[in-house]
């Protein structure tokens, strides 16, 4: 079988080829076949949805043409949507409406363009219309409605916000008034939050954040701005204006405290207070200043002529001035001022005045906690006068020595009335105006004594009465010890008080008492310190200059210069001390030139002092010069507003009588109404009694009898008598008709009247029918008119 088949495949070779193609194109034709069939069912499937799609989208097509077609009006009115939409926002919602109710047809697709693009833009206007500055309710609510259908709901309250802030910014940067400042802040938020959580109640996040920085750029403005006041009243309205934006803030559940901004209120009624005070002591200092610099000049001019340039007393008044004796047998009174004493003394009215209205001032804010620092101003302006004080008295003391005897009647007076001055300072004006800001101002702090600063002050200016005339300094150490010992016994029933009190506050009293206490100690170091190193300083410059016989005069001069006699010193025993020492140290010519010299640069240096001290006083006159105009500045500010307040005052009153008078013609129209008619149913009430009037008189003229008249034999008419034969018979007739009369309920009116012509009839027959002198039983009718 092999070799067969070799043989076939050898010789055979291409009829089994073409066998072989034969059997694969038979199988090839057989899925020809098939495919073919699979197609043919394909083609037809293909050829049945197509035409059916076609024809869908053809007879789709067909209606939307025949729609457009019917609806040929309303799509030129949609052609017009755009414009309408641009000029009249009101058109907003049906526009949106028709919107969604347009198909996407090759006419509307333009159309739904231009329609987006306008409410786009109406979309921006309404966002720009959150950023105006007088903003309602009605309208917030409306404008956020319509947003509503473009906007997403969390972003609408945070548009909101951000156009409100913007707006705050740019309406408080036109503002200058801090006052008008804050109410408009005040107002403003409030407005913002309200309308806010009604329209938003869920959402407070963005509120939140909304607030912080409305409280950052209020602190922010008042830190920058609160350096610049100058009085208390102001920083008084604006923590009233404060207070006011907390109770607003607390109606909506907000905790709106102040704690970052309270320590730079205390610091500003600190240094205007402080101010206050330097400004009073400056003035003194200032007014008391000729009589030291001329006497000084005087002094060192020539010894011979008298140093008293001027009285401290008012010229007019110098006869009113008391002596020292009289006064310091008064009692001394440190609850009320003495005015018919200070009066006298224009300076000392002037200090007072001055410090009296600072403590006006701090009366409008009196903090508690500042009482220490406050007192401490006040100790330190009474200190500086005292030394100023202490240099008048220094001065005029030594007068014994260089100008005539005491018994000169110019020295006397104007000694006199130094003394009296600080013996008005000492006794009545210090402990006044110390106890009132002790117990005026702080009297809720129960603070029953005065510091030991303050005390020992006291002492000092009671001290330097007894330098001024030295008969009196036992007379005035007694008086001393005498109010020093009714303080005592003060102090005693004080004490003795106190123990009725409770535990609490008398922890409180010794506390505040330990912390003042600690400050005057504190501060008393300080001084004593810096007295022991001048002391040294000067024991050394002594020590030096102990050894050259040549420093005798600068010594001298020195002690002048800083007043450093005691004040119980005798200025007699001081001169004889002097020519002892020039007895038994006998100078030299180099030593009398070496002298001059020195005196002359002591001079020198005294002159430079002079004008050192001139340029102070016009420094410190131009610091207060600039205060003066500062105040003026706030006064501008605050005429400003109050100006403000009464245009906004008058514009009330107007819109006010504006709405009356039209309250008013409302009213007047009205009651004119109600005149008219009143007029008319008083005239129909007139018409209708009227009728009633002529229907009654008609009807009493009908039933009215008329009777004859005879004449008398004067002429005179008399009605004729009645006969009593007939008065029944016309009785009857008259009861018949009128029995007639009821029976018959329907009778014309003509038969009613010929019936009163037959009664009228009758009756006149009965009467001639009458004999004349007959008398009648009935009662006589009465003639008719």
């Amino acid at each position: 079988m092999v070799s067969i088949e070799l043989v076939c495949y050898q010789h055979h070779k291409e009829l089994l080829k073409t066998n072989q193609e034969t059997q694969t194109i038979r199988s090839r034709t057989s899925s020809l076949e098939d495919l073919n069939q699979e197609l043919i069912s394909k083609i037809s499937a293909t050829t049945t949805s197509r035409v059916a799609e076609k024809l869908q989208e053809i007879i789709t097509k067909r209606n939307k043409e025949k729609l457009s077609i019917s609806h040929l009006e309303s799509l030129s009115t949609l052609i017009e949507l755009p414009q309408l939409i641009n000029q009249n926002s009101s058109l907003l919602e049906p526009a949106l409406k028709l919107k969604l109710r347009t198909t996407n047809n090759r006419l509307t697709q333009t159309i739904d363009h231009q329609v987006n693009r306008a409410l786009h833009s109406q979309r921006d206007q309404l966002i720009h219309q959150l950023a105006k500055p007088e903003l309602n309710l009605q309208a917030t609510i409306r404008i956020i409605h319509l947003l509503k259908k473009f906007v997403n709901q969390e972003l609408l309250g945070f548009i909101y916000l951000a156009s409100r802030f913007k707006v705050l910014i740019h309406s408080l940067e036109l503002i200058q008034p801090i006052k008008r400042w804050i109410e408009v802040w005040r107002a403003f938020v409030g407005d913002t939050i309200s309308i806010y959580q009604h329209i938003f109640p869920a959402e407070d996040n963005h509120l939140n954040y909304f607030l912080t920085e409305a409280i950052h750029l209020q602190s922010h403005h008042l830190t920058n701005q609160i350096q610049s006041i100058n009085s208390t009243s102001i920083l008084n309205s604006l923590l009233i204006q404060l207070t006011y934006c907390g109770n607003a803030f607390g109606k909506h559940g907000i905790d709106f405290t102040l704690t970052h901004l309270s320590p730079l209120f205390i610091s500003r009624t600190e240094s205007i207070i402080r101010n206050g005070f330097q400004i009073g002591v400056q003035n003194f200092r200032n007014d008391l200043q000729p009589f030291i610099i001329s006497s000084l000049t005087k002094r060192r001019s020539s010894s011979s002529s008298s140093i008293i340039t001027g009285s401290l007393v008012s010229s007019s008044s110098e006869a009113d001035l008391p002596k020292p004796s009289e006064l310091l047998k008064q009692s001394p009174n440190d609850q009320d001022l003495r005015t018919e004493l200070i009066s006298l003394f224009p300076i000392l009215v002037r200090f007072i005045n001055t410090h009296l209205s600072t403590l006006n001032e701090l009366r409008l804010i009196p903090i508690s906690g500042s009482y220490s620092i406050i007192s401490e101003y006040q100790c330190n302006g009474f200190e500086e006068i005292h030394q100023e004080l202490s240099k008048l008295v220094q001065i005029y003391k030594d007068t014994t020595t260089t100008t005539v005897n005491d018994d000169d009647s110019g020295i006397r007076k104007f000694k006199e009335g130094v003394f009296v001055f600080i013996y008005l300072w000492a006794y009545n004006i210090l402990p006044v105006l110390e106890r009132s800001l002790r117990v005026d101002i702080y009297q809720d702090l129960n603070i029953s004594q005065p510091s030991s600063r303050f005390i020992d002050l006291v002492k000092k200016s009671k001290g330097l009465l007894g330098s001024i005339f030295p008969d009196l300094a036992e007379s005035c150490a007694g008086q001393i010890d005498s109010t020093h010992d009714q303080n005592l016994m003060v102090e005693d029933v004080i004490d003795d008080g106190k123990m009725e009190i409770n535990i609490e506050t008398e922890i409180e009293t010794e506390k505040e008492e330990k912390s003042l206490d600690v400050v005057s100690h504190t501060r008393q170091q300080n001084q004593n310190e810096k007295e022991v190193e001048e002391e040294k300083v000067e024991g050394e410059k002594e020590e030096v200059k102990g050894s050259d016989p040549t420093t005798i005069p600068q010594q001298q001069d020195d002690q002048e210069k800083e007043g450093s006699s005691l004040p119980e010193e005798n200025p007699h025993t001081h001169q004889e001390d002097q020519l002892k020492s020039n007895k038994q140290d006998p100078i030299s010519p180099t030593r009398q030139h070496n002298r001059m010299m020195k005196e002359e640069e002591a001079k020198e240096a005294k002159e430079k002092e002079k004008v050192k001290v001139q340029k102070k006083g016009t420094e410190e006159r131009e610091e207060v010069v600039k205060v003066i105009e500062a105040k003026e500045e706030v006064k501008a500010v605050e005429e400003e507003e109050v100006k403000e307040t009464k245009e906004e005052v008058k514009e009330e009153r107007k819109t006010k009588e504006k709405d009356k008078e039209e309250k008013e013609e409302k009213e007047t129209k009205e009651e004119k109404e109600k005149e008219k008619e009143k007029e008319k149913e008083e005239k129909e009430e007139k018409e209708t009694k009227e009728k009633e009037k002529e229907e009654k008189e008609k009807e009493t003229k009908e039933d009215q009898i008329t009777i004859p008249h005879h004449q008398d034999d004067q002429g005179k008419e008399v009605p004729l008598p009645e006969d009593n034969n007939h008065p029944t018979q016309v009785k009857e007739e008259v009861n018949q008709d009128h029995s007639k009369a009821t029976n018959q309920d329907l009778v014309s009116p003509t038969r009613q009247q010929q019936k009163k012509k037959k009664k009228k009839k009758s009756t006149n027959k009965a009467t001639r029918n009458q004999d004349p002198g007959s008398t009648s039983s009935a009662t006589p009718l009465e003639p008719t008119v």
